[in-house]
């Protein structure tokens, strides 16, 4: 297939990894339970196995699917049963700034759990890194002390 080919179909360069990251995430949205567990850990361990299986069904699943925004809102509705559970288990999403989360709060607006976790996910990345590697240091400390008694 050939440039011209493709702009054809797709507006421009990023257009396409676009689609492309949108049709993976339909067909994880098609995995997603239609009841997730009542409890958050569940609901957390099987969909980060679920995603990490889906990224590694595609070559170069994961670097595709970063930097690349969704064409449609089809991941919509899994995604807000998913952090419904969270929201209601007490997880709140924490703002900041970064990502136009303005704009994605507005496609999402009839999903309001999945509008405010933008902010969670699209913004302090070094805070939100340093947060995950204290919890799986904290997980892995705790899963030793416990194999050890």
């Amino acid at each position: 297939m050939k440039a011209p080919a493709l702009y054809w179909h797709f507006k421009d360069k990023q257009a396409l990894p676009d689609e492309m990251v949108t049709e993976m995430m339909r067909r994880m949205a098609e995995d997603f339970p239609a009841a997730p567990a009542a409890d958050w850990r569940e609901v957390v361990t099987g969909a980060m196995r679920a995603l990490r299986g889906h990224l590694l069904r595609y070559r170069d699943g994961a670097k595709v699917f970063s930097g690349t925004h969704y064409t449609d809102l089809s991941y919509a509705a899994p995604l807000e049963a998913f952090l419904r559970t969270l929201v209601e288990a007490g997880f709140t999403p924490g703002p900041e700034r970064g990502y136009d989360l303005a704009a994605r709060a507005e496609r999402l607006a009839a999903y309001p759990p999945a509008a405010a976790t933008g902010e969670e996910m699209f913004a302090g990345h070094d805070r939100g890194f340093e947060a995950g590697l204290a919890a799986v240091v904290a997980g892995v400390g705790a899963t030793l002390v416990t194999a050890g008694e």
